[in-house]
């Protein structure tokens, strides 16, 4: 989620942190995966989120 925080908010510094903490906590991150299993259940905040994942650098 801060991921996604800080890329909206534009605090790359940040993004590159929590990026890397995601990854390394798991390694085989997807973000098909995140999505299926996020609890959002308005499509357009769904694709606002994984947006902004995107834009921070996971895929």
């Amino acid at each position: 989620m801060l991921a996604a925080v800080y890329s909206e908010l534009g605090q790359a510094t940040e993004v590159r942190a929590e990026v890397a903490e995601v990854l390394r906590l798991n390694p085989k991150f997807s973000l098909e995966v995140h999505k299926q299993r996020m609890p959002i259940k308005d499509p357009a905040v769904l694709e606002r989120h994984i947006a902004a994942l995107r834009k921070a650098g996971l895929k």
